[in-house]
């Protein structure tokens, strides 16, 4: 509900707000409430004024609290931060599983974050228990959301018993009213079109491949065990794959992982995926920059000093993503590229968010699925998921703590789109993974004016 106030109100600028200036202009940004504001030449005076005098001088007030740049002056916007963090973590409509068919992969990436492969596939007794657990945790209520993520190692692997197990879960899905969407993260070398319709018919309608820049790039990085190279092999599953007719709803996404010298590639495949794709709605690409991951393969040795730093990574992400807008709508404005108000980095730290291993070991990320040891619980075949104590490190409310990396999050005006980074930094390396900087902030603040 929007808060109107009145000359008497007591109101205090936004701890979260920035001030930035645009050949002249003043440009508001405030990450709690996502408002981005650009005032004119001949009002920054009055409207900064306003900002660092809100009790004596009324001109801007009402339209300054309406867009969170101004709030009331017992207003605590950290608590407020906290109980939305919170009520993320324990809601309870939704279930979050991610499920590990097969451990082992037909790949040998060198940055592969899976960094000792377990080679194992799934038993039918851990599918049960699968199964198990999500009708006992639907069936008292008669109504939930599920998302279904497949992943591995590589879960088109183990297609025959994704089928199996999406033919069973149908049925739970239809006696409990039960809202299920599913996924499946695939190197795409298996994903033929009869593949495809198959997984799509089980009810799977999300997709992601990853193709790693044009097919030299693509080639030298994502090969087969054997050393055989694969960007033919997935591009013509994709080309085959966009001919199923438009009766068929789908969202098929590109993931392009790139090195520090493989942004000119990108932008070729970019190019590329636009030709052949651009026009179906039902594909899209986006890119990500590959980062260091341990890794006890030698593999990554030949790449480590192509390997991204955040800053590095971050920018070529905000260029490569600003093409792929302007591909799509012709325009270059970049204004879905600021930053917007996140509710968790992401949701490892939900109460009913599980990676489940192959062999029923509960893993709390998606970067650590190797050894059981950082497991945080187990499910067994009759769907009891027992969590242990290293679930409690990721299952939590990070705002509550007074520790160190705390109390820097909490004084930093970049928590609300970044709620403390990547838990995994926090946890193991003990240090914050700070994505972002006020500068980067600014530039990109600056780019989607002048753009």
């Amino acid at each position: 509900m929007i808060t109107r106030s009145n000359e008497k109100s007591k109101l205090k600028a936004s701890m979260y707000n920035f001030e930035v200036d645009v050949d002249g202009d003043l440009v508001l940004y405030n990450t709690r409430t996502g408002s981005l504001v650009r005032t004119e030449a001949d009002t920054v005076a009055l409207v900064k004024d306003t900002l660092r005098n809100p009790n004596e001088n009324f001109a801007f007030r009402n339209e300054l609290l309406d867009q969170g740049f101004l709030v009331e002056e017992d207003t605590n916007e950290l608590s407020i931060l906290a109980d939305v963090h919170e009520r993320y973590i324990e809601d309870d409509s939704t279930i979050d599983l991610t499920i590990m068919p097969s451990e082992s992969c037909n790949l040998r990436c060198p940055y592969c974050f899976i960094y000792k492969q377990r080679n194992m596939e799934m038993e039918d007794k851990t599918f049960s228990g699968v199964l198990n657990y999500i009708e006992q945790k639907v069936k008292p209520f008669g109504y939930k959301k599920l998302n279904i993520s497949w992943y591995g190692g590589e879960p088109t692997l183990a297609y025959s018993k994704v089928i199996d197990f999406m033919s069973s879960l149908s049925e739970i899905r239809d006696t409990y009213n039960l809202d299920v969407r599913s996924a499946i993260t695939t190197n795409g070398v298996l994903l033929t079109k009869d593949m495809f319709l198959g997984l799509l018919e089980s009810g799977i309608t999300d997709f992601q491949v990853t193709i790693d820049g044009h097919k030299a790039t693509h080639d030298s990085l994502r090969m087969t065990k054997d050393g055989k190279p694969t960007f033919d092999i997935i591009f013509n599953n994709l080309d085959e794959i966009s001919t199923v007719g438009l009766e068929h709803n789908f969202s098929l996404k590109v993931r392009a992982n790139f090195l520090l010298d493989g942004e000119n590639s990108m932008y070729e495949l970019l190019e590329m995926f636009n030709r052949r794709f651009g026009s179906d709605s039902r594909f899209g690409i986006y890119f990500r920059p590959v980062y260091n991951f341990e890794t006890e393969r030698s593999e990554i040795e030949g790449i480590k000093s192509n390997i991204c730093n955040v800053e590095e990574g971050h920018r070529i992400q905000m260029d490569l993503e600003e093409a792929v807008q302007v591909a799509s709508s012709g325009t270059s404005k970049m204004l879905s590229l600021v930053p917007k108000p996140i509710y968790a980095w992401c949701n490892v730290v939900k109460s009913n968010q599980h990676i489940i291993g192959a062999d029923g070991t509960v893993f709390a990320c998606d970067t650590l699925m190797v050894d059981k040891n950082d497991g945080v619980g187990e499910l067994n075949s009759d769907g009891e998921l027992k969590l242990n104590k290293n679930a409690t490190n990721w299952k939590k409310n990070f705002l509550e703590g007074d520790d160190e990396l705390t109390v820097l999050c909490k004084q930093c005006k970049l928590l609300p789109i970044c709620m403390g980074g990547c838990y995994r930094s926090k946890i193991l390396n003990k240090t914050n993974a700070c994505v972002m900087k006020y500068d980067d902030v600014e530039k990109l603040i600056v780019r989607c004016m002048e753009a």
